[in-house]
């Protein structure tokens, strides 16, 4: 189904992004964020939102594709998934929400500096950035884990990852967060 050269990684270069990763890494201080996106080449790979019964072992696989072991190095891929993810599928909206919450309560040793508004507008204009101003939603799919399925992240209460599809412009997201105390 999958094989290598089905993702192109993007550079992706953007202030709500920027806002984010640096609201991220001030809090999260031993731990951090990661954020890729990916230009899917084989359309194949929308097929996971369809096999309901298989799309877990399908994410599976989709993470050991040589696109992402190869592009995100720091997740040491390589050695494999340290457990199983246990992505499940959420609402594009819920992705918005545990955003915010990461920013707003922050990691283990600090807090957020500003606002639950300046939280919620940091979250919401990535968000925007992410699944676009119009309505795509019907075409966003998004799944989270708070499973700690590489050995990037700290297995603790503040590993949390998305994978969220854009069938509409054809990409992938990756966003992962963690810290630890």
């Amino acid at each position: 189904m999958y094989c290598r050269d089905s993702l192109k990684k993007l550079v992706i270069n953007s202030a709500e992004m920027d806002h984010v990763i640096k609201s991220i890494e001030k809090t999260h201080l031993n731990g951090g964020i990661l954020v890729e996106c990916y230009k899917v080449i084989n359309e194949d790979i929308f097929q996971i939102l369809y096999l309901s019964n298989d799309y877990q072992e399908n994410l599976e696989k989709l993470l050991m594709l040589p696109d992402i072991k190869s592009s995100v190095p720091a997740l040491n891929l390589n050695e494999g998934l340290q457990c199983r993810p246990d992505f499940k599928l959420c609402h594009s909206f819920s992705f918005e929400y545990e955003l915010v919450c990461a920013i707003y309560e922050g990691g283990a040793y600090k807090k957020f500096d500003g606002t639950t508004r300046e939280a919620r507008t940091i979250a919401a204009n990535f968000s925007d950035y992410v699944f676009g101003l119009g309505d795509k939603l019907p075409n966003i799919k998004a799944f989270n884990s708070f499973k700690p399925w590489s050995s990037w992240f700290f297995d603790v209460a503040w590993d949390i990852s998305w994978l969220i599809f854009d069938m509409e412009d054809k990409k992938l997201w990756l966003i992962c967060i963690t810290d630890s105390d």
